[in-house]
């Protein structure tokens, strides 16, 4: 395992989190991704395979030497305009290029199933199903998480940027839509396991024209970062 960084000493010190079994079998590299374009094709070509952990912008140039050299590659970020242009070509080479698996979807979608599952099994019928996804502090914390109430955790660029995307989801048999910069914009109390509640998040300014009611948040383009500034998002 390489991990590598443009921040000197960074990979080295991710490293130290690494069972000693197999801190043996990895090496931590200084890598400028995004301003040395020879040193990122040799460390893909170099590789079996890649998970990119760079900004979203930065994820095409990681992909596109992967499919230049049959990498697989995944990554932490939606797919960008530079990555979907690659589809063809990844097709073609046989290399499967994966964006957005970690936490959401991924984790938070594994564990909504478990308990869809659960419920079934025990004869019950969902009718519904909405869930919180990653940076709500706890009520007690929550003062301290600035106006927000939320604890960044990434890039607090990408979690606003996320958060005026356009939002798809399904509700009610019906599949409607939030316009972009909508979805930040209005606040949802929220059931909070077991029974407390997370406080009211409200983004001051009035919702322009064609918004709805917030807190329903989820599906393709901005669901991930509407339903972390506290929303519950819609499955």
């Amino acid at each position: 395992m390489v991990v590598a960084s443009a921040a000197p000493g960074e990979a080295a010190t991710l490293l130290r989190g690494v069972s000693p079994g197999a801190r043996g079998r990895a090496r931590a590299v200084e890598l400028d991704a995004g301003g040395n374009a020879d040193a990122l094709e040799a460390a893909v070509r170099e590789a079996d395979a890649v998970l990119s952990l760079l900004p979203a912008r930065m994820h095409a140039a990681v992909a596109a030497a992967g499919v230049r050299w049959g990498r697989g590659v995944v990554t932490a970020s939606y797919a960008c305009e530079g990555v979907r242009a690659l589809a063809g070509r990844a097709e073609a080479a046989g290399v499967p290029v994966l964006c957005e698996m970690g936490l959401d979807p991924g984790i938070d979608h594994m564990s909504a199933m478990r308990l869809i599952d659960a419920a079934r099994a025990a004869g019950g019928r969902v009718r519904a199903f909405r869930s919180l996804c990653g940076g709500l502090p706890a009520p007690a914390c929550a003062a301290a998480a600035g106006p927000l109430r939320y604890k960044f955790s990434w890039s607090p660029r990408g979690v606003l940027s996320a958060s005026a995307a356009a939002a798809i989801f399904h509700e009610d048999g019906a599949r409607p839509a939030r316009a972009p910069r909508c979805l930040a914009r209005r606040g949802a109390e929220a059931e909070r396991t077991p029974r407390s509640r997370v406080p009211r998040c409200t983004v001051q300014g009035a919702a322009p024209d064609g918004c709805g009611a917030a807190g329903r948040a989820g599906g393709a383009g901005g669901g991930r970062g509407a339903a972390r500034v506290g929303r519950p998002r819609g499955r």
